[in-house]
């Protein structure tokens, strides 16, 4: 931070030239090279202004555009209106498939899995390998009990 002095007159200043009229060479160059500091400065400044301004009007579209394309998508009723056997055939699958997992939730709650009663229904077989006619014989092989 940077206080601010009360003006006080420097030295170089405040001395009177010896030549009133005239400036040193040494003086005028170095004023010269503070004008083009200056202006090199101010040109720097103006040049970071405008690519500043670029990028946040180049943000601000995007982000508007991002934001209309997700409330696009996120529009459900837009999309039902547009296919509504999609969205009703995919509702329907939703619904099966829920009903299998609950119905298999019930199943392995009662008893250990579908099947189990028919299994301890049956004789035992005498060999390792059972090959009866059964419903579902050609699906699997039964199990050595």
């Amino acid at each position: 931070m940077s206080r601010k002095r009360p003006h006080e007159p420097r030295a170089a200043e405040s001395a009177p030239d010896v030549d009133a009229g005239e400036e040193s060479p040494d003086r005028a160059a170095l004023r010269r090279q503070m004008e083009e500091a200056r202006e090199s400065i101010s040109d720097t400044v103006a040049e970071i202004k405008s690519v500043v301004v670029n990028q946040y009007e180049g943000v601000r579209e995007t982000v508007e555009t991002v934001r209309a394309e997700v409330g696009e998508v996120l529009d459900w009723r837009t999309e039902f209106e547009r296919n509504p056997l999609v969205w009703g055939a995919g509702a329907v699958s939703i619904g099966i498939l829920m009903g299998f997992a609950t119905a298999r939730a019930f199943d392995d709650e009662d008893g250990g899995g579908r099947g189990v009663r028919r299994r301890r229904l049956r004789p035992a077989a005498t060999s390792s390998r059972s090959f009866r006619a059964s419903p579902t014989w050609f699906c699997r092989p039964s199990r050595p009990r």
